[in-house]
């Protein structure tokens, strides 16, 4: 029996939550039984492209040549769904994009898969007019997304009873390979050695794209009240996104541009987690975020706001607190936090089922059921 044909559809296939998350279980599938092939809405080369070609993954952007004219965006997906045969098309509910992929499957009468990642809608723009816009189309795309979708899947149970209210939803999971992830104390100090930091520096770290929703402005102003009282400590701000610049400017504007690195993406995180001694993670709202997972493996105490889904804190190493607080307070809370790592927290996530292969098994199992295939 030949393949299922997946298409994965994905905003962009980058160094960020949902796209590595998406990625990691794609690797993992039997390739036997299913075939992934990736739709973005930009072009490449992209920040995971290498392991796209290392595990031979197609990607197609869904834009057409001609990018102002609504016909062909619905005709070039069109063509890519017959071309390639598609039999189940996997959408990641993150963009006011999605919603025509899933009016064209409907049309050429493919079953959806839609996926929940978060807790709320994705509306900041740099535009106010998008950002007004996307406010009030943002709730109507995604449910009509969801009516048209032939099963409903979530990264955990407050992401799926955000987007599918009373609809019956599955929880997949965000898996990881575990191991990838455990504290190394080689790699603390290879990584803090490329980065120029000290071995007493108290390092402070934040994983995601530079944008609204992770809140990293907030976080400098955090970090600029903690940094008075330990000034013996960095701040790493990995990933990249649209408000790397205007935090690059925050950082200079503050005085802080020696103890405050933005490299862009960073693709050790093994490392990176080693390397620091504290995660925070001050986002405005999150689903189940995988790099919350990977950092409890690694041991690290870590700070989250309180709009960060509970069910996050797996291994038991996770503090939340409001974000109405100052930075003046949430820095206060850095300070009393105890920075020991558990070297065990480890046992908790795989106990908990945050194995990538059973993610991957769970995944297959509903792409052959929508497909009327027979599962193993």
């Amino acid at each position: 029996m030949k393949p299922l044909n997946v298409l994965e559809v994905i905003y962009s296939p980058s160094f960020g939550g949902v796209g590595v998350m998406a990625l990691n279980i794609m690797e993992k599938l039997d390739r036997k039984k299913i075939r992934p092939i990736v739709l973005c809405f930009n072009d490449g080369p992209h920040d995971l492209q290498d392991r796209l070609d290392a595990t031979r993954i197609d990607v197609f952007s869904a834009k057409p040549k001609n990018a102002f004219n609504a016909m062909s965006w619905h005709k070039n997906v069109s063509n890519i769904i017959k071309d390639h045969k598609v039999d189940v098309v996997h959408i990641h509910a993150e963009h006011p994009a999605i919603a025509f992929v899933a009016r064209v499957a409907k049309r050429n009468k493919i079953p959806i898969v839609f996926h929940s990642h978060n807790t709320a809608y994705t509306i900041k723009s740099k535009s106010k007019l998008k950002t007004a816009l996307r406010r009030i189309s943002m709730p109507f795309i995604m449910q009509y997304t969801a009516r048209l979708a032939t099963a409903r899947i979530a990264c955990g149970s407050a992401a799926g009873k955000f987007l599918f209210g009373n609809r019956g939803f599955t929880v997949i999971k965000n898996g990881i390979n575990v191991h990838n992830f455990v504290f190394d104390e080689k790699a603390r100090e290879k990584t803090r050695k490329s980065f120029n930091i000290s071995s007493t520096s108290t390092v402070l770290l934040n994983i995601g794209r530079l944008a609204h929703q992770k809140n990293q402005g907030f976080l400098l102003d955090v970090f600029n009240e903690y940094h008075k009282g330990h000034p013996d400590s960095t701040l790493l701000l990995i990933g990249d996104g649209g408000d790397k610049k205007s935090l690059q400017a925050k950082t200079d504007r503050l005085d802080l541009s020696s103890s405050v690195l933005i490299p862009g993406v960073y693709k050790d995180v093994q490392g990176l987690l080693s390397a620091a001694d504290i995660f925070v993670l001050p986002s405005i709202h999150e689903g189940l975020p995988v790099v919350l997972v990977e950092a409890q493996v690694n041991g690290l105490p870590i700070l989250a706001s309180e709009n960060v889904s509970s069910e996050s804190n797996i291994a038991g190493t996770v503090e939340f607190y409001p974000l109405d607080k100052s930075p003046k307070e949430w820095a206060k809370k850095l300070s009393a936090m105890d920075l020991s790592r558990n070297n065990y927290a480890y046992k908790n996530i795989e106990k908990a089922g945050y194995s990538i292969d059973d993610s991957a098994k769970k995944l297959e199992r509903i792409y052959e059921k929508v497909a009327n295939r027979k599962t193993q």
